[in-house]
């Protein structure tokens, strides 16, 4: 068994040594047959991303023909139906960025963070917003005496003050 694993590795390499290129005699390798190979692969390679480019232009250009043609074969209500389509969608829009700016400014938000398509979603997202903003607690800045000089501020609970005027005394 251990004699047909090594028989099989020796067929591996004498079939790997058949197929990789040497060169010529001496151990140099021929650059310029290289050289030539590669260039020949690169214009085949360039030449069939050629025809695929010239395939997606005429696929394009038969879109086209067909939506023309598709166009030019509906009848007027069919036009109508498909503008009247595109105008209830821009109404649309308008209305929800409209609902949405009155819901901005009852709740004193940015527009852009309320959420809905209709007026009373957008009006409840914008009291929940408005909600959650407010329980949101804001840190506190303690400032002593305002803007006052140093000397003449109540700088009671300044441990840092407090502990350094003590060192001084």
């Amino acid at each position: 068994m251990a004699e047909e694993a090594s028989n099989s590795t020796d067929t591996e390499q004498n079939a790997t040594d058949a197929t990789e290129p040497h060169g010529t005699e001496g151990g140099e390798l021929d650059y310029k047959a290289l050289y030539e190979q590669s260039q020949a692969d690169l214009e085949k390679v360039t030449a069939e991303s050629r025809k695929w480019e010239k395939n997606a232009k005429t696929n394009y250009q038969k879109a086209k023909e067909f939506d023309s043609i598709k166009q030019s074969q509906m009848t007027d209500q069919e036009r109508i139906d498909a503008l009247q389509a595109k105008v209830d969608g821009y109404e649309r829009a308008e209305s929800i960025s409209k609902w949405k700016a009155e819901a901005a400014k009852k709740y004193d938000l940015p527009a852009d963070l309320i959420q809905g398509s209709d007026e009373k979603q957008i009006d409840d997202h914008a009291k929940a917003l408005k909600q959650y903003i407010a329980a949101i607690k804001k840190p506190k800045i303690n400032v002593p005496g305002g803007n006052k000089n140093p000397d003449e501020r109540n700088v009671k609970g300044d441990w840092l003050r407090d502990a350094i005027q003590n060192s001084r005394h």
